[in-house]
């Protein structure tokens, strides 16, 4: 957005200021579904009357949180917008390292080799894509790579 053609800065400073403010509605929204969620879920599975334990907050078992994320990632980000994508896309990163620390006993990513092992397979992943699909790929990282890569190519033409 800050290097945006076509805008000034005004524009451009709207702009950035409605996405911000967009991405912390979605958030807060997130929270209170999540939250209504595991609530909902709570009283479904403490039981009723008496017997009922006070809501702490948290879940009562592991997988109302799965379905609770799940209720608010529907409602909140499942609409394709640039911040929605960004937000998922960050998200994922974030899961799947912690996924890969979490399988190789908590500090996977965080050794030499384990962070060797995940760039390997991120790299070989993204020049694979660039080679055999590109039109697969995000524009943005698509275009970055035609620059990077593709230089060669393009002096080479005269260009």
């Amino acid at each position: 957005m800050l290097f945006s053609r076509g805008m000034n800065m005004q524009q451009k400073f709207e702009k950035i200021t409605k996405a911000v403010g967009g991405h912390a509605k979605s958030l807060a929204l997130h929270a209170f579904i999540y939250k209504a969620t595991l609530y909902a879920l709570h009283l479904v599975t403490s039981g009723t009357g008496t017997s009922l334990v006070p809501f702490s907050g948290r879940p009562l078992r592991p997988y109302h949180s799965l379905i609770a994320g799940g209720v608010g990632g529907w409602l909140v980000w499942g609409d394709f917008t640039a911040v929605n994508y960004q937000v998922t896309l960050y998200l994922l990163s974030r899961v799947l390292a912690s996924a890969a620390n979490s399988l190789s006993g908590r500090s996977g990513l965080g050794r030499p080799r384990g962070y060797r092992v995940a760039s390997v397979l991120v790299w070989a992943s993204v020049m694979y894509l660039f080679e055999t699909d590109p039109a697969a790929m995000q524009h943005g990282l698509r275009r970055s790579m035609e620059e990077v890569y593709r230089l060669d190519e393009r002096v080479a033409a005269g260009g």
